[in-house]
């Protein structure tokens, strides 16, 4: 599914230093304290994709 097309806002606040990072095959990553996404939601065409977005959400953070 194609959730770009259907953001209506989205804000993420980085941490203030760069000693908090995460390293995955060993690539660096500075993870984010917030993050906050608006979507349009049609229940008709996306029943679940509130819980896929948390899904993916969790894979990256593993």
């Amino acid at each position: 599914m194609d959730y770009k097309n259907n953001i209506k806002s989205f804000q993420a606040e980085e941490f203030k230093t760069e000693e908090i990072k995460i390293i995955k095959n060993n690539v660096e990553y500075f993870p984010v304290r917030y993050i906050h996404a608006e979507y349009e939601y049609f229940e008709d065409k996306y029943p679940n994709h509130i819980n896929e977005i948390l899904k993916k959400l969790r894979l990256r953070n593993e």
